[in-house]
């Protein structure tokens, strides 16, 4: 199979390199610098030079609650125009299949939970990730459109909040796992006597592993067309007081943790119904804690790498 991975430095789209480069697949790879996605001309012209089969759209501009509230244009234009870009072109050239990735934060606020597909435009998305999400909700309609109108066969995927290696450290960038294993990692070699965490800590997130999630990418890729998005989660929730406890603990920092109610967290709940996928034979392997110490022997690494 002749597949172009987009984003394939990032999270998601370095395990979907790691997954499909150990079968029989020809892999199209470029950086950001090398093709501007958001100039649909450039992306004629690359894909009039290679011959393939699916594409999946990795990219995306992405970050925590801060740059999401900070930002709200950029996280909708740049994700929109991606996508809108690549499937345009995808169906201009005949592309067999494209996955787009859709996310949790597309789903209103105040639905009933765990979340269903059916329930995607049944009110507003949550402010503080409004543009990213609203960004996420088109491109879903977009690719449906397009299955409707000219036949295409572009799947949505919409994953819960995904975690593991090659995840952004960077502070005020990132999501709730690197920022928590970043503060509590410079508390414990600061020797600082407590780490404040965003919110009451009462919120409920669940949680997938990068690798686990690439593996059901592929698995949809491989089995599903319907033209209706379908979620892809863990089927676990944790209490962000708990996750921070348990990241706290496997790094060893003996401090104190002061929850600040005065920041924001988002949506009280998210949990994805992931019934539909599971009904087709897959779930999730890897539990949360076994996942995080993944996560932190990665930061670990990376740290004494830059440091040398």
């Amino acid at each position: 199979m002749r597949i172009w991975i987009t984003g394939h430095l990032g999270m998601i789209g370095s395990a979907l390199t790691k997954i499909l480069s150990k079968k029989s697949n020809i892999l199209y790879l470029k950086t950001r610098e090398e093709l501007d996605l958001k100039k649909i001309n450039d992306i004629r012209s690359y894909l009039s030079q290679i011959d393939c089969d699916w594409i999946f759209v990795a990219a995306g501009k992405v970050g925590g609650i801060l740059e999401n509230s900070k930002n709200p244009l950029d996280f909708f234009y740049d994700n929109f125009m991606i996508n809108n870009n690549i499937l345009r072109v995808a169906c201009e050239k005949k592309i067999k299949k494209v996955m787009v990735l859709g996310s949790s934060c597309m789903y209103p606020i105040n639905i009933k939970q765990p979340y269903k597909e059916n329930s995607l435009f049944n009110g507003k998305v949550e402010k503080t990730n409004e543009g990213y999400g609203l960004s996420k909700l088109m491109t879903v309609k977009l690719a449906e459109f397009y299955n409707i109108q000219h036949k295409c066969n572009f799947i949505s995927v919409i994953p819960c909040a995904s975690y593991g290696p090659d995840d952004s450290f960077v502070e005020g960038k990132n999501h709730v796992i690197p920022a928590l294993i970043k503060k509590f990692f410079d508390a414990k070699v600061n020797n600082k006597p407590f780490v404040k965490v965003w919110g009451s800590g009462e919120a409920l997130r669940e949680f997938l592993f990068v690798d686990d999630l690439a593996e059901g990418l592929v698995f949809l890729m491989n089995n599903y067309n319907d033209q209706k998005p379908i979620n892809i989660g863990s089927g676990h929730e944790i209490k962000i007081k708990n996750l921070a406890l348990e990241i706290s603990n496997l790094i060893g920092f003996k401090g104190d943790l002061i929850f600040d109610s005065k920041k924001p967290e988002g949506v009280r709940r998210k949990y994805l119904d992931s019934s539909r996928l599971q009904s087709m034979g897959w779930k999730a392997k890897t539990d949360i804690k076994t996942g995080l110490i993944r996560t932190i022997e990665h930061f670990k690494k990376m740290e004494s790498k830059n440091n040398a």
